[in-house]
């Protein structure tokens, strides 16, 4: 573990959690309606709760005001460290 934090600056479980959440902002790209349970499950959370913790996280917006902001054509942001 050690050797993967050095050379990527990050823990095991914080890369998997940013890969899951990349998989999300995938589906969301994907779909023409988007169900959010069926986003939740396909993308590998086990309840809702995380999945919007981990949005907050990495997007610095809740899941529908992201979807706000993709509507109105600025899906390209990403919140400041």
């Amino acid at each position: 573990m050690d050797l993967f934090r050095r050379q990527t600056g990050l823990s095991p479980k914080v890369f998997c959690r940013i890969r899951r959440f990349q998989k999300v902002l995938l589906e969301i790209q994907a779909r023409a309606e988007i169900n959010w349970a069926d986003v939740t499950c396909s993308c590998g959370y086990f309840d809702q709760s995380h999945f919007v913790h981990d949005f907050n996280k990495f997007s610095g917006l809740n899941p529908s005001a992201y979807l706000n902001r993709c509507l109105e054509g600025e899906p390209n942001f990403v919140r400041a460290a």
